[in-house]
């Protein structure tokens, strides 16, 4: 291809007319993969020179050169046919399934994975294993394959420019907004590599790589060091990487093969879902550079595998206890962190800085500027360099400033690796910097960071910007009217965000009032993605949804008020059958009345016709007792008759759920008041 700046607006062109591209993240999606294709094929095919029995892990049929491939003679797929073959050979196959005729009969073997299978076999299921093909008109399908067709990765300076620019494809097509990514500017990636200085033989890891930016900053750095086929070799095998997210584990797979790394040491997982107690030396690296995920929480669940004291609800904190716990005797990390890392004062971070500064050597925090992030997030971010030679004596700030000729970072005008230069001409040479009030560089004692800051850290000293002179009442004025508005605010703002800390922190339970099976869905889709303890109120459709509602045994579900008529659209599926079918699939429900819709007496009533609609006698009597003490979390003192819980028993003359049934008895912490 002679005009590689023309690659992503010939592919934009084209995917804009098909139906099935709905925006930029399905865009990159679709081009991810057939990019992958390409990249392996070419890599397959060195591979292949290099080995005369290589064998390739895709069936021929599959193989890019063989359906993708155009010679032009007019054979080539196209239309339904291409489309027919994408969706119903390719995609199935390279998933690890099957493709059958009518009769039965495998036409085409799915791609086998085992323990044994090489890497650089594996990882096209692993690719694909989550993988789309969203387009929907099999002529703009060819289209986009001819345009990646052409580029010619055996060109080694047309592959070598392709290395260059990928990442800048994958920037320019993506948004934060659409794909959810937030990608490490190059200049920062680079800085940190070049900071944290590689040497040949060393092993580097990143735990959320992400589409490999950091890993390719470390090559850049280290292919520098390259003399000998040895060397080669070490730097073929110095990285290490996990990615838990499908997508940019594609990207970054794709990336690396680019870059000549032809058995990828990087895996679809995720990093959180290992006990960072069980790590042994094995699992330690000599170099550790990562931006970790920041803005999300993890549940219990997640949080289990880290010691209590450590054990943070947010993703960025859980990855520095795993970086600490990954980092070798001796090795060195570079870890990007927001703001709210540094100045937060709730139990887990503070461990985790007492941790970090009395078992390591944090000996530099770097200030970025706000807008580095741009257009993606303006958190401000902070590069923390340490390593695990010996606790922390002293640690430097510096703070890196907007250059004199930009007010602040944008896409189109980002951060550049020249815009570190001050810093890195300081780092070589480090002394004290004053800027007026504050300070551009700055020591501060490990001592002083624990007891006198109490681990707060965020002691970067950003100048206060020049404030605009009034006419003094004008002035008293302004400030009178944004104190009132920002009290109210604050106040509005204080009280909804300390309502809600019980709930994130799992203190409280969130109580999710909901009839309807889109209702119920919502709530489930909440409590999952902010790891809520989660109970569902009423429940009125559960009966419709009962097969997914069966897998989420740990969420009691308060079934009711079943004994009134639909008096709202919402209950317009309103059956006595409801709790019964719940609980033969296994669900926690519980049975109410929402008093005082329905009095509290009528509570037996209820269960009896939950019973007469097919409810188990015994399911029915738990889900007025036991199952509604455990929804409300009082089942330690009753709900049923155990020893160490409270004496209260009610006696009947027959089966508590028929109306002729009379109380003979009621005893009250082993108290008869009744008889």
């Amino acid at each position: 291809m002679s005009n590689l700046s023309g690659f992503v607006k010939q592919l934009r062109d084209i995917m804009r007319n098909d139906a099935g591209i709905k925006g930029d993240a399905q865009r990159i999606e679709q081009i991810a993969w057939m990019l992958f294709l390409k990249v392996y094929d070419a890599k397959e095919q060195d591979w292949a020179f290099d080995d005369e029995r290589y064998v390739s892990i895709l069936p021929e049929v599959c193989r890019w050169a063989n359906w993708a491939h155009d010679d032009k003679s007019g054979s080539a797929m196209t239309g339904d046919k291409l489309l027919g073959f994408v969706n119903n050979t390719l995609f199935p196959v390279l998933k690890g399934k099957d493709v059958k005729d009518a009769s039965g009969k495998t036409l085409v073997e799915g791609i086998r994975v085992t323990a044994q299978t090489p890497i650089k076999k594996a990882i096209v299921q692993t690719v694909f294993a989550d993988a789309n093909q969203y387009m929907k008109d099999g002529v703009l399908l060819r289209q986009v394959i001819n345009v990646i067709d052409e580029l010619d990765l055996s060109d080694y300076e047309e592959s070598h420019a392709f290395n260059e620019i990928y990442e800048g494809i994958l920037k320019e097509l993506q948004s934060a907004g659409s794909a959810g990514e937030f990608y490490t500017p190059r200049a920062v990636t680079d800085f940190m590599a070049r900071m944290i200085q590689p040497r040949i033989g060393e092993q580097m890891a990143d735990f959320a790589c992400g589409t490999s930016g950091f890993i390719t900053s470390w090559l850049g750095e280290l292919q520098k060091q390259i003399k000998n086929t040895a060397d080669a070799k070490k730097y073929g095998d110095s990285i290490y990487g996990i990615e838990k997210k499908q997508f940019p584990y594609m990207l970054c797979i794709t990336n690396l093969l680019l870059h000549g790394l032809d058995v990828p040491q990087v895996f679809h997982d995720n990093s959180l879902l290992h006990d960072v107690l069980d790590y042994t030396e094995k699992d330690q690296f000599d170099v550790i550079l990562m931006n970790p995920p920041y803005g999300g929480h993890e549940d219990k669940s997640i949080q289990g595998f880290f010691p209590d004291d450590l054990a943070s609800s947010e993703t960025a904190d859980l990855f520095m206890s795993v970086i600490m716990y990954r980092l070798k005797k001796n090795g060195r990390a570079a870890v990007v962190v927001p703001d709210g890392f540094l100045f937060g004062l709730d139990n887990a971070k503070v461990n985790i800085k007492k941790k970090l500064i009395s078992q390591f050597n944090l000996h530099t925090i770097v200030r970025l500027p706000g807008s580095v992030f741009s257009p993606y997030t303006s958190i401000t971010t902070n590069l923390l360099f340490f390593d695990n030679t010996k606790p922390t004596t002293e640690t430097w700030f510096y703070r890196v400033d907007i250059p004199s000729d930009r007010k602040h970072f944008s896409k189109t005008k980002p951060m550049e690796l020249k815009h570190f230069d001050d810093c890195i001409a300081w780092w070589n040479d480090r002394k004290e910097i004053t800027d007026g009030e504050n300070f551009k560089a700055q020591k501060f004692t490990a001592e002083y960071l624990l007891n006198e800051q109490g681990c707060n850290i965020d002691l970067c000293g950003y100048p206060h910007e020049e404030e605009e002179i009034l006419d003094p009442m004008d002035t008293i004025r302004e400030y009178q009217e944004r104190r009132t508005t920002l009290n109210a605010e604050i106040d509005k703002v204080l009280a909804e965000l300390e309502a809600l800390l019980p709930v994130l922190d799992g203190t409280i339970p969130l109580k999710a009032h909901a009839h309807q099976a889109n209702d119920i869905f919502t709530a489930l889709r909440i409590a999952h993605e902010f790891g809520l303890r989660l109970t569902l109120e009423h429940v009125t459709e559960g009966h419709l949804i009962v097969d997914e509602l069966a897998k989420e045994a740990n969420v009691p579900m308060a079934v009711g008020p079943s004994l009134t008529f639909a008096s709202k659209f919402e209950l317009q599926n309103k059956s006595w059958a409801t709790p019964g079918v719940l609980a033969k699939a296994g669900c926690h429900v519980s049975i109410i009345t929402d008093n005082s819709v329905i009095p509290q007496q009528y509570l037996p009533l209820c269960a009896g016709m939950a019973v007469k609609a097919g409810m188990d006698p015994f399911d029915a009597l738990r889900a007025i007792t036991l199952n509604a003490a455990e929804h409300i979390g009082v089942a330690d003192r009753v709900g049923s008759l155990e020893v160490g819980k409270d004496a209260d028993v009610a006696i009947t003359d027959g089966s508590p759920f028929e109306v002729m049934t009379e109380v003979r008895a009621v005893f009250i912490d082993g108290e008869m008041i009744r008889a």
